[in-house]
């Protein structure tokens, strides 16, 4: 199957009541608001995804779409010089690493 004939999901992960880990929520709500986003989205200001609920959201997710490309939008610690920079990674992400969970 072609990459651009698959259905597209996003997850954005984070936890909205701490500032820095709220970028992924945020994200969420917003795509999700847009009606003409042709996408599922899951992890917004409302229903979270965090480190503490992350493996039944993907359960579900790998459950109910079946085949999808997933999109991973998550917050993420580095170094100054890469501030407001957006990283693209065909590796995946791994939520609550930092911290010990959300």
């Amino acid at each position: 199957m072609n990459v651009l004939d698959r259905q597209l999901v996003v997850v954005c992960f984070g936890t909205p009541s701490i500032a820095g880990d709220s970028l992924g929520p945020e994200v969420g709500s917003l795509l999700r608001d847009d009606k003409h986003f042709p996408a599922f989205v899951y992890g917004t200001l409302d229903r979270p995804v965090t480190g503490r609920n992350m493996h039944e959201w993907m359960r579900f997710v790998k459950e109910a779409h079946a085949g999808a490309l997933l999109l991973a939008v998550d917050a993420c610690l580095g170094d100054a010089g890469n501030l407001g920079r957006i990283s693209v990674r065909s590796d995946g992400v791994c939520p609550a690493a930092v911290g010990g969970g959300r």
